[in-house]
């Protein structure tokens, strides 16, 4: 069992200690646990106790403001039968400016696991890898984060020589545009492409 769902007397104590006067965000600093972990701990623990929203609205777990439904995004996960978001649509919004290259990370290992590729290296890691890449390898152009969908310059994990054991020194991040040009191909492959390819653009563009 990890630390997160193991929680010992001493960290208890704090939290019961503590959580009225330092809130969730200062606890989970002090215990370093998430701010959801702690959130459903001190709930079981009824330390996190509050009236029921009126009707038509809820409660944000992140700014612990009741607001209308309307600010609330309806909820897509499977994993839970809660019809709505825990945090409003601002909340939500910081949450994902603030994490999202390392939500990439996550989507990014789990779609090429369902393709059967073997990962060897933690979200985690690629996250660090991600941060550190400012631009493509290939075009050069600045990457860019967007919230609007994938955009030609939208980071993307290539595999550069189509090996599906996966490991931090095998892949790129390319843009979008790029690694849908270079597809399937290894990089030699795309080499030889490009090759064949340049003379009749040459041709073309005089």
């Amino acid at each position: 069992m990890n630390k997160q769902s193991n929680w010992s007397q001493e960290e208890i104590f704090f939290l019961k200690e503590n959580f009225q006067r330092l809130g969730v965000k200062e606890c989970s600093t002090k215990l370093k646990r998430s701010d959801r972990s702690i959130q459903m701990k001190a709930c079981r623990l009824r330390l996190l106790l509050r009236k029921k929203p009126q009707m038509g609205h809820l409660f944000c777990s992140d700014c612990k403001k009741e607001k209308p439904i309307e600010e609330f995004y309806q909820n897509q996960s499977k994993k839970t039968k809660r019809q709505y978001a825990y945090y409003c649509k601002g909340c939500g919004q910081k949450r994902y400016e603030k994490y999202r290259i390392s939500f990439w990370s996550s989507n990014t290992i789990q779609q090429h696991k369902k393709v059967g590729c073997s990962i060897n290296f933690t979200p985690s890691e690629l996250t660090k890898k991600a941060k550190e890449t400012k631009h493509c390898l290939f075009c050069k152009c600045e990457l860019g984060w967007h919230n609007n969908g994938i955009q030609n310059n939208s980071p993307t994990l290539e595999r550069l020589n189509n090996d599906t054991n996966l490991t931090l020194q095998n892949i790129a991040i390319l843009c979008y545009q790029c690694n849908s040009t270079k597809r399937d191909r290894t990089l030699l492959e795309f080499a030889n492409y490009i090759s064949l390819i340049k003379p009749i653009l040459d041709s073309l563009v005089k």
